[in-house]
């Protein structure tokens, strides 16, 4: 039978999407209705229909209008909801409306920085991410309840910080003494990556609540092991979290030993100084824009546009190749020695070697955000072969020309049988048949 009664989380869900369109409608940034609506019946609103979102939708219109507010082109109102419907709906709309949406960098939010282990995914204790970092409680430990903090449950996610029983100073981000907690916070999370020993940026919530004690979670009632309370500080919407693959993350974050002012012992940071935090939040802002423009592409999977001025191809390829070997020189990368192989026509591009192996890396470049390319039959060839594929790798770069490159590294998973990155998007192999003609 259909569910007729709407939850709060439903509505927050809708409410959220709504007004992230509509902030990317009014800011002239390019957005589909159909993104936002495949994320909620992927996620909060998974036993909803697509008919029953887009009335909601249209329902958010209306009292967005009664609020003497512009309502979103694509959503005439429709009202026939129900006065409650309506009345939760605009009490919602009022208590996020203007902290939701694309950020821009000229006002930087009350800001906080938590340490915690580094992971590929933090979407659960799986046995292929543990948790790696020098936090006390990882001692003897795979896992540390940060494993969590980027698993939606019931359309938000919770934030673990190490140091349950310590309290977060929320006076240092606007709120009284009394109060126990303090909305609109942007939480960036760090963690230290573990060969370079190194703290970078892995990602962070958007207009997060943010309280002085750690909560207990009933979201995730249990312990990862025995004596570990599994807690929540921070929480936000999960279509407000933003976590960074393991390629991207290059916000270094340094410590009190390499910068004046840096984060030390501490497991709470609140940044430098506004001259810092500015430039958090200019760096946030950026990547923020680049994923709206993402998730607005195309997702059909048909042949990559052909880009037919070759200067600029030649451009888009020679910035991915220097993407890719500075990836994978540096500490993130591996530290490997990267030597070019294009001329050779071996099947792939770049090959990186170190002590314990090489891997043989073919680039894509891509100057548009379409995640489809192509493999030449020589690529292929080796892109399958079993005795390469396990140390062949393929690295896309959108974007390539961009400020801010997106790179993807696919690497072929022998138990799952294809190909993966570490944040575990697929890649979908479409073989063409084809001939080549010959004549004098």
């Amino acid at each position: 039978m259909a569910r007729t009664d709407w939850t709060e989380e439903e509505l927050r869900a809708c409410v959220v999407a709504y007004l992230e369109m509509l902030s990317s409608e009014q800011g002239g940034e390019p957005y589909s209705k159909t993104t936002f609506r495949n994320r909620l019946l992927r996620g909060p609103l998974a036993q909803r229909s697509a008919a029953s979102i887009e009335f909601r939708m249209r329902n958010i219109s209306a009292v967005i209008t009664d609020l003497g507010r512009a309502h979103i082109k694509g959503y005439l109102p429709a009202k026939h909801s129900g006065s409650s419907i309506e009345k939760r709906l605009a009490t919602i709309i009022e208590e996020i409306s203007g902290k939701q949406g694309v950020p821009t960098a000229e006002a930087p939010p009350p800001m906080v920085f938590f340490n915690i282990g580094w992971m590929k995914k933090y979407a659960g204790a799986a046995q292929d991410d543990p948790t790696r970092g020098r936090h006390g409680y990882l001692v003897g430990r795979t896992h540390g309840a940060e494993s969590f903090n980027f698993a939606p449950k019931r359309g938000k996610v919770f934030g673990y910080r190490p140091g349950f029983g310590r309290k977060v100073n929320i006076n240092e981000l606007g709120a009284a003494t009394k109060d126990d907690h303090i909305s609109g916070v942007l939480v960036v999370w760090i963690a230290m990556e573990p060969t370079s020993k190194k703290a970078f940026i892995v990602g962070w919530y958007r207009n997060a609540t943010v309280y002085r004690s750690a909560q207990p979670s009933t979201t995730l009632k249990g312990n990862i092991h025995p004596g570990m309370d599994i807690s929540y500080t921070a929480e936000t919407e999960a279509l407000l979290a933003t976590l960074l693959p393991e390629p991207n993350r290059d916000f270094w974050v340094q410590s009190n030993k390499t910068m004046d002012g840096g984060f030390g012992q501490s497991i709470v940071w609140y940044g430098r100084d506004d001259e810092y935090r500015s430039r958090v939040w200019k760096y946030i802002s950026e990547v923020e824009k680049e994923k709206a423009r993402l998730s607005t592409s195309s997702t059909k999977k048909t042949r990559p546009p052909r880009n037919l001025d070759p200067e600029l191809r030649r451009k888009v390829e020679k910035a991915a190749i220097a993407h890719a070997t500075k990836h994978f020189k540096s500490t993130v990368g591996g530290g490997y020695t990267v030597e070019s192989v294009e001329s050779l026509a071996r099947g792939w591009d770049l090959e990186a070697s170190r002590n314990d192996g090489s891997l043989f890396i073919e680039v894509k470049g891509l100057h548009g955000p379409k995640g489809v390319c192509e493999l030449t039959p020589n690529e292929y060839g080796q892109f399958i072969n079993e005795d390469v594929k396990r140390r062949y790798i393929v690295y896309i770069v959108n974007h390539a020309l961009s400020a801010n490159p997106i790179a993807s590294v696919f690497r072929y998973d022998s138990n799952e049988h294809r190909w993966k990155t570490a944040d575990g998007r697929v890649l979908h192999i479409n073989v063409r048949p084809g001939a080549v003609l010959r004549f004098d």
